[in-house]
C-alpha cells in the first residue's frame, strides 16, 4: 500500500487535529499501520517471534512520542520528546534490517525509505524546537509568550512601573512637605511626607 492510498483511508476525525499537519507524524502513523502485518509475518516464524514484538513496539512509539511532544508548550520539553521519537525510528530501522530473511529485501527497503525520511525531518525539527522562544497554545492554535515574557504579565502588573515613577517624581518635587497625591500601589499605606514616600517606594519595589 502506498502512502497516498493509505491516507485516503484515514478517518476524518484524526485529520482535524492540528498534529496531522506534521508530515513526520503522518509518516509515522502510516508506518505503524504497515508494521502490523509485518509483525504478524515475523511472529509466524519461531526464530523471529521476539523480533515481531520489538518491531511493532518501536514503530508504534514513533507516533506516540511525536504526539506527546507536540502537546507540550515548546522548547526543550518538546525537543526531548522528539528525540525519543528519533531514537525509536532508528531502533525500528534496525529491527527491519534483522527481519530481511522473512519480510524480503523489497519490503525492508520500502520501510527503510520511510524511516529515513522520518529521521531527516526530525533532525531538522529538533534543533528548531530547542531554540524556540514563542510557544503555541496547541488547544487554541494561538501563539503565546513563554513565562517571564513582559507580554505575558497582566495589565495591573504592567502598570506597576508607571505608578512607581509617579511616586518617585512626587517625592522629589515635594521634599520636606506633605504628599498631595495619594498613589495606591497594591493597597500600601498612604505616605504623609517625603521621607515616608521614600520608605514606601523601597518597600513596594
Amino acid at each position: 500500500m502506498t502512502y497516498d492510498e493509505w491516507e485516503a483511508t484515514v478517518s476524518a476525525r484524526y485529520k482535524v487535529d492540528r498534529l496531522w499537519r506534521m508530515r513526520v507524524y503522518r509518516l509515522a502513523c502510516y508506518l505503524s499501520d504497515l508494521s502490523w502485518p509485518d509483525s504478524q509475518r515475523l511472529a509466524a516464524e519461531p526464530i523471529t517471534r521476539e523480533i515481531a514484538t520489538q518491531l511493532y513496539t518501536a514503530v508504534g512509539s514513533i507516533a506516540s512520542n511525536l504526539s506527546e511532544g507536540y502537546s507540550r508548550s515548546g522548547g526543550r520539553d518538546r525537543a526531548r520528546a522528539f528525540e525519543f521519537a528519533l531514537g525509536s525510528t532508528r531502533e525500528s530501522r534496525e529491527w527491519y534490517r534483522h527481519s530481511t530473511p522473512v519480510l524480503g529485501l523489497a519490503c525492508v527497503d520500502a520501510r527503510t525509505d520511510t524511516l529515513e525520511e522520518i529521521i531527516r525531518l526530525l533532525l531538522a525539527i529538533i534543533p528548531r524546537e530547542r531554540v524556540r522562544k514563542i510557544t503555541r497554545d496547541t488547544a487554541s492554535g494561538r501563539r503565546r509568550p513563554p513565562d517571564g515574557d513582559p507580554a505575558s504579565r497582566s495589565s495591573a502588573q504592567r502598570a506597576v512601573p508607571s505608578a512607581l515613577q509617579v511616586l518617585t517624581a512626587h517625592c522629589a518635587l515635594q521634599v520636606g512637605t506633605q504628599c498631595a497625591m495619594q498613589v495606591r500601589m497594591r493597597s500600601p499605606p498612604i505616605a504623609q511626607s517625603s521621607s515616608q514616600c521614600c520608605v514606601l517606594l523601597r518597600t513596594t519595589v
